[in-house]
């Protein structure tokens, strides 16, 4: 039966203990604090595979287990194969070792069907303790990073030389499409890293196998492996370069999808519709064309993948019988085309986690340059000013750009040049039209002072600075240079509302079940 309210907590099936982010994010915070080269240092292979094995450490007991089901499922594969050959070896014989042959031809699937299952199992719980903890950490650096810096290519946030802007940064669309599919992508790789190794080893013992059975003959269907090899490495080359070019196209597109639908009031008004809606189809046929050239090089994988296993047995069986001269029974045969179909999937199973890996490693590298963007000025401090009291002394104040442009809109000395005390853009008309990201405005000599229990108005044309003088009060635009002391906590109400999906207690008391009926009461009183 249907409910007429919304979907609560309570409706959803209660996830174990250890799953729940009140977990897994402190024991992420205490593995990255025994682990500093997953943060620190330069970017590069090394910390994004330190921050890899951090990840896989904070659910290790379901990545071991899962490890193992892994080795499990490798093994009760080739029972199969064996059952075949002893009962093809023992034709016509009735005795205990021909049917415990044929319990291993039945029970061997049914064992390695079991193992898959679980291993399954396992790597979701991977993936959903990771997912938490990952979140909250995107999230924590999203209330502290430099929103218009954080955007900047890391040269121009004053970290070396320019380089190819890679991700958005601190703007809404580009922790959207972290949140949406970066995430989502890193954990996959995390979930499905048993699959890299699982091959590799299952490859090497159907080799072994093979010259067993046929002896040198298996020199045909290794050197059709090597091939296939070298085709693939060059193939998974361009995969990763064009994995990370249609992430980075589809930001593009993202940015503007959410820009549009916060400001569809605005677009309706000016009939903007058509304009924006072309923006929209342009970036997302450059996206689909990334994709598209992903999914040719997929279909070309693919494609060597499925032609591999049977090519192997032809190689097999002709030096055997043309090369070698020596004849191919049932045994032999069936045995060999057990094993090689067996491959099969061994090798379709291999692309899938390489790509899985791949794009994992990228969206990663995504992560840590969103977490390495430069964070604004830590909270105005407290020290000298009485409760209900704000200060402003001398400061400048800058949205982004590089410290290089925020100490050129000082005059000599540090001063700051005679103009409007608020505000000067045209100081950065030049900059601005150099470099569209050097764009930032900027609050300059602001000097201020709020005596407890007033009321204080800012009154100013628009785009003055009014919103980026309350974000200077409460943290979130950095200070060049000056001081800012608040004194007591504060509460701000921004130009739009922010409300979740819940009733309007559950958007006053926010979570706090400790102080639900007494903060829900006081906010009705001041309210009436």
């Amino acid at each position: 039966m249907l409910k007429d309210e919304n979907l609560a907590v309570e409706d959803l099936p209660r996830q174990v203990e250890g799953d729940l982010v009140d977990t897994t994010w402190p024991r992420l915070q205490e593995l990255l604090e025994k682990h500093p080269e997953a943060r620190a240092g330069a970017p590069g292979r090394a910390r994004t595979l330190a921050l890899f094995g951090v990840l896989c450490r904070l659910c290790w007991p379901q990545f071991v287990a899962a490890g193992i089901c892994r080795l499990f499922y490798i093994v009760t594969g080739y029972a199969q194969p064996l059952g075949l050959y002893i009962i093809l070896r023992r034709f016509g014989k009735d005795d205990a070792f021909g049917w415990t042959a044929v319990g291993l031809l039945f029970g061997g699937p049914l064992l390695n069907a079991t193992a898959d299952a679980l291993q399954m199992f396992l790597q979701r719980r991977v993936a959903t303790r990771c997912r938490g903890a990952i979140m909250v950490l995107i999230y924590d650096k999203a209330r502290r990073v430099d929103m218009a810096a954080a955007s900047l290519p890391p040269a121009a946030a004053g970290r070396g030389r320019p380089q190819k802007k890679e991700s958005g940064g601190g703007r809404v669309g580009e922790v959207v499409g972290l949140m949406s599919a970066d995430v989502q992508n890193a954990l996959t790789a995390i979930a499905y890293f048993h699959w890299v190794w699982g091959p590799v080893i299952q490859l090497v013992i159907t080799l072994c196998a093979l010259f067993w059975l046929v002896h040198v003959a298996a020199v045909g269907a290794l050197i059709v492996i090597a091939l296939n090899t070298v085709l693939n490495k060059g193939i998974f080359g361009r995969l990763a370069a064009a994995s990370k070019e249609f992430l980075s196209a589809r930001n593009f597109r993202l940015e503007l999808v959410t820009e549009m639908l916060q400001g569809s009031r605005i677009i309706k008004m000016l009939g903007y519709e058509s304009g924006i809606f072309d923006a929209i189809k342009g970036r997302r046929e450059k996206e689909l064309g990334k994709l598209a050239k992903i999914l040719r090089l997929q279909v070309a994988v693919a494609t060597l993948i499925n032609a591999t296993p049977p090519i192997m047995g032809v190689a097999t069986f002709v030096a055997m019988s043309w090369l070698l001269g020596k004849p191919i029974d049932a045994a032999t045969g069936f045995t060999t085309l057990t094993l090689l179909e067996n491959l099969r999937f061994v090798l379709m199973q291999a692309p899938s986690a390489a790509t899985f890996i791949i794009t994992g490693y990228v969206s990663l590298q995504r992560v840590e340059s969103f977490l390495d963007a430069p964070d604004v000025d830590q909270k105005p401090s407290s020290d000298g000013v009485k409760r209900g009291e704000v200060r402003v002394e001398d400061a400048d104040f800058r949205w982004g750009g590089t410290a290089d442009a925020a100490a050129a809109t000082s005059g000599p000395n540090g001063a700051a040049p005679e103009a409007n005390p608020l505000i000067d853009a045209a100081a950065e008309g030049n900059a601005a039209e150099n470099n569209p990201n050097e764009r930032g405005l900027t609050l300059r000599g602001v000097d201020l002072r709020m005596a407890p229990g007033t009321l204080t108005l800012v009154v100013g044309v628009t785009g003055g600075g009014k919103s980026s003088l309350l974000s200077a009060l409460l943290g979130e635009i950095r200070r060049v240079k000056g001081r800012v002391r608040v004194g007591g906590s504060t509460a701000y109400c921004p130009q739009q509302a922010w409300c979740q999906n819940a009733s309007l207690k559950d958007n006053i008391v926010f979570g706090d079940a400790g102080k639900d009926d007494a903060r829900y009461g006081a906010c009705i009183e001041a309210c009436a």
